[in-house]
């Protein structure tokens, strides 16, 4: 069975120097997932649980048998690449960012 991973951090958002409010998570947490809406819903869950903004959260990579498959950018947006150049061009989205109405 495939398990995909990644690893979520925030930092600091230079746009306000720091944070909206106080972090529940201090360090970096490694999540697993069957599939990639799940990891999207276990970044959601941390971003919500930590009150982070888009400028708290990095470019979160994610792996499948320890091969970069794919991103996450801050608003949930699965993109496929395995280089920063793929990261660079934003070219193949995978999956929309959550619906709030849901």
């Amino acid at each position: 069975m495939q398990t995909y991973k990644m690893t979520l951090e925030h930092e600091p958002n230079p746009d306000i120097g720091g944070y909206w409010s106080e972090i529940v998570d201090t360090k970096p947490i490694k999540v697993k997932g069957l599939t990639i809406v799940e990891l999207r819903d276990k970044l959601y869950e941390w971003q919500d649980r930590n009150d982070l903004g888009g400028g708290n959260v990095p470019t979160v990579w994610v792996y499948l048998n320890n091969n970069k498959v794919g991103y996450f950018s801050y608003n949930g947006r699965f993109w496929l690449g395995r280089s920063d150049e793929d990261y660079l061009l934003n070219k193949e989205l995978i999956l929309e960012e959550r619906n709030e109405q849901n």
